[in-house]
């Protein structure tokens, strides 16, 4: 039989706390920080990187993606189709920036997220996305420092603020849709509308930052017995 390794893959500017409840029910698994990598990558580069480190003939891979973490289990899924059986997407989507036909972030709203990152300190911008991420729950400053990922540099969040004004991968969505679940939070300030994910299951009273933990066990089961 092969055996099945699990990708947990992060989210920008983020710990993995936003996955904590996913990680408390896996026994192992693999963490994969995107704001980590190396200098100058990109999805494809990352994603070579990634298979060739997890993947061999024999095994098989499931994936958790969250936020733009689901850009690189795209761009995994388009380069070892025969090894990923699965990609579970939370609070992601193939496209992020708003397109003639696609609800998404704009493009005024990226570059003032971009001005930012520029003019304030790593921890003032830790702050405000935070916060954006939480949106419309309030959060205190001390809360919000418990979800940010301090091995963050500017240099890697600009990297992929690039990545999310530049890719649209709708096209794998797609063409891999029977392999993809996509739940996202009813709320979510960075994903304006998630239902035009295919056959995206929707969780309430949640956030780009925080899936309420009951909701999301009770989407898990049903999709379990699909």
């Amino acid at each position: 039989m092969n055996s099945i390794t699990t990708l947990v893959i992060g989210g920008f500017a983020l710990n993995a706390k936003p996955l904590e409840f996913i990680t408390s029910q896996l026994k192992n698994y693999h963490y994969i920080d995107v704001n980590q990598f190396q200098p100058k990558f990109t999805l494809l580069s990352q994603a070579q990187d990634i298979i060739s480190q997890y993947a061999c003939d024999k095994q098989t891979i499931q994936i958790i993606a969250y936020s733009c973490g689901g850009l690189l289990a795209l761009a995994l899924l388009q380069l070892a189709p025969d090894n990923i059986y699965k990609l579970i997407m939370l609070n992601s989507t193939p496209c992020f920036i708003a397109q003639e036909n696609w609800q998404g972030i704009s493009n005024v709203n990226l570059q003032r997220l971009r001005q930012r990152l520029n003019r304030q300190s790593l921890a003032e911008f830790a702050n405000y996305f935070t916060t954006l991420a939480a949106h419309p729950e309030s959060i205190n400053k001390k809360d919000a420092t418990q979800w940010q990922n301090l091995a963050a540099n500017r240099d890697m969040l600009m990297i992929w603020l690039e990545l999310i004004e530049q890719s649209d991968l709708r096209s794998i969505a797609e063409k891999f849709a029977a392999r993809i679940i996509w739940i996202n939070s009813a709320t979510d300030s960075l994903i304006p509308n998630p239902t035009q994910n295919t056959n995206c299951k929707i969780i309430i009273n949640s956030t780009h930052l925080r899936m309420n933990p009951d909701y999301l066990q009770y989407t898990l089961e049903a999709i379990s017995h699909e």
